[in-house]
């Protein structure tokens, strides 16, 4: 991976430097900064006037050409990526061009794997798994929070399977989120579910613009039957059996268990396939899948009057916040977790959008209170 700078001189807190191919853009606007916790394709936009008699702009924004960008915000390093996407549009008084990228880890979420990639695992951490996987793009994995225990057994399920996809049902497995991190490496960790607020946001209070909720039930399931490997693939499956019999049910050669969500007040039951056969490890693919559905079902978008919270800091993503909006159905201060952060701007203001959902989502149990509860 090319080495970049984390840290690099600014004028302001709020301010954004572009860097391509290490060339600094000197004019740009409509920017547009997307970060979250539990994707892997952190994203840009922005607008740039376009001179084609100019030999610079046009190496620079040759389409096709993956160019490195980095993207800073205060002098901070926010995203190291690719420019993916150019778009070049002209109107009667002006040319202009608009770019937009990932950071590097997005090739992850477009690709497959090729034939002669290793394609079969077994008794592998994820880590392993992972640096195997996308050692041919460049990358690199980061795990502060460790891997987890050894997979028996993992592959993908196709040819054709994407890598994120693939990657990401292993990392549901060890309760862990995928992500990137600033420098573009594949960032493996868990959500924050403790901890103090960083800020504290009341509905009706200055610097709050747009306020808007979202409660899916199509992605909340009453129940969760994780089904383990199949007994002629595992030598320890009678053993398994023994110990788990009375909460697994035994389909032809297939163990299964089985996690219940009391607070969905409707039969809707969802099998899931996991990669292990003890006992813990498939109840915590249950519990993670379950309640992982529960943040995903949760989508409260804040807007917020600029880039930068009450106490003068970046908004940043996987960090907690107070809320307080009664119109939302959140009828009392209620900690959330801050799920993704999108920057955007214009020739006038600049704006947040904070997406938030249940910090309790991301723990592995069903949360005590909901927002909505009185």
């Amino acid at each position: 991976m090319n080495n970049v700078a984390n840290k690099i001189k600014a004028d302001a807190p709020d301010q954004t430097i572009i860097i391509i191919n290490g060339t600094r853009v000197e004019q740009f606007s409509d920017e547009n900064i997307l970060l979250t916790i539990d994707n892997v394709g952190n994203g840009f936009s922005f607008n740039v006037p376009f001179f084609p008699g100019t030999k610079e702009y046009r190496d620079i924004f040759r389409p096709f050409k993956y160019q490195d960008v980095q993207v800073y915000i205060g002098g901070n390093l926010i995203i190291n990526g690719t420019c993916e996407k150019i778009s070049p549009t002209k109107t009667d008084t002006s040319n202009s061009i608009n770019v937009q990228g990932r950071s590097k880890t997005g090739v992850l979420v477009d690709c497959t794997f090729e034939k002669n990639d290793t394609m079969e695992f077994t008794q592998a951490a994820l880590d392993e798994i992972a640096n195997t996987v996308i050692n041919k793009f460049g990358l690199e994995t980061s795990f502060p929070d460790g891997a987890g225990a050894i997979f028996e057994k993992a592959g993908p399920g196709s040819p054709t399977e994407k890598i994120f996809n693939f990657l990401q049902n292993l990392s549901k497995q060890r309760s862990l989120l995928m992500s990137q991190t600033p420098d573009g490496k594949l960032l493996f960790r868990r959500a924050k579910t403790s901890g103090v607020p960083i800020a504290e946001l009341i509905e009706g209070h200055q610097g709050i613009i747009v306020s808007t909720a979202t409660y899916d039930g199509t992605k909340r399931f009453s129940s969760y039957d994780v089904f383990g490997q199949e007994a002629g693939k595992n030598d320890n499956f009678a053993q398994l059996l023994a110990s788990i019999q009375k909460t697994t049910t035994v389909i032809g050669s297939i163990a299964s268990l089985d996690v219940i969500d009391s607070s969905v007040y409707a039969i809707r039951p969802k099998s899931i396939r996991g990669n292990d056969t003890n006992q813990g490890s498939i109840e915590d693919v249950a519990k993670w899948a379950l309640t992982s559905d529960i943040a995903a079902s949760i989508n409260v978008p804040i807007g917020y009057e600029g880039w930068l919270r009450p106490d003068g800091q970046l908004w940043k993503e996987n960090e907690l916040i107070l809320i307080q909006a009664s119109s939302l159905m959140i009828y009392k201060p209620y900690v959330m977790l801050i799920k993704s952060v999108n920057f955007s701007s214009n020739e006038n203001s600049k704006s947040v959008e904070l997406g938030l959902t249940i910090p309790a989502a991301y723990s592995g149990e069903v949360p005590e209170v909901f927002p909505w509860d009185e």
